[in-house]
C-alpha cells in the first residue's frame, strides 16, 4: 500500500470515526469499522492499479538474482507480475483481504438496518459479464461514498462496496 493510499484510509477512518457517535461508542465496533475502510480502500487500489510497478522495482532490485537462487523461478514469476497487474498471485491476495474483512462486516451488518432502514441498497447480486463491469460499479459507487458526509449514508455505501468486494472474490476463484 503505497503512502497516498495509507493517508486515504487513515482520514477516511478518522472522518467516520468522528461522525459515528453512539452507533460505534464501543471499541470493537470502531476496530470493525477501521477494517472495513481499510479493505475497501486497499481493494479500491488494487483494482485501480494491480501491483505491476511494485513488481517490476522488485525485479530490477540487486537482490532478485540472489532469491532466483534460493527460488528457482522466482525471476520469472517476478516478471510475469511485472508485466500483469491483475496475476494470480496478486488477485489471490486481494481475494484473502477482502475475505480478512468479513467478520467485521457480519458483525457490522445488523446494525445498519436499524437506523438506515429508508436508505436501500444500491447493489444487487448479480454476477457481473466482466471485470470492467464490475470495476466501472465499483469505482462509481466508491467516488460516492469519498464524497458523501452524512454518516449513515457513508456507512450504507461503505456496506455497499462490501457486498461488491464478495461479488469480486466470487468472480475471481470462477477464473
Amino acid at each position: 500500500m503505497n503512502n497516498e493510499t495509507m493517508e486515504l484510509v487513515k482520514s477516511v477512518q478518522a472522518e467516520m470515526l468522528a461522525a459515528g457517535g453512539d452507533f460505534i461508542a464501543d471499541e470493537s465496533r470502531r476496530e470493525d469499522l477501521r477494517v472495513m475502510i481499510r479493505v475497501t480502500i486497499e481493494t479500491h487500489d488494487y483494482l485501480k492499479h494491480g501491483s505491476a510497478g511494485l513488481a517490476r522495482s522488485i525485479y530490477d532490485s540487486p537482490g532478485t538474482n540472489l532469491l532466483d537462487g534460493m527460488m528457482p523461478g522466482y525471476k520469472d514469476r517476478l516478471k510475469a507480475a511485472s508485466e500483469d497487474p491483475f496475476n494470480q498471485y496478486d488477485l489471490n491476495y486481494a481475494c484473502e483481504t477482502i475475505l480478512s474483512g468479513v467478520d467485521c462486516f457480519e458483525r457490522m451488518s445488523p446494525f445498519h438496518p436499524t437506523w438506515t432502514s429508508t436508505l436501500t441498497s444500491s447493489v444487487d447480486w448479480r454476477i457481473f459479464a466482466s471485470r470492467e463491469e464490475f470495476n466501472s460499479r465499483f469505482f462509481a459507487l466508491f467516488g460516492q461514498f469519498l464524497a458523501e458526509s452524512d454518516f449513515q449514508k457513508k456507512f450504507r455505501l461503505l456496506h455497499d462496496l462490501f457486498k461488491l468486494q464478495l461479488a469480486f472474490v466470487a468472480m475471481s476463484y470462477e477464473r
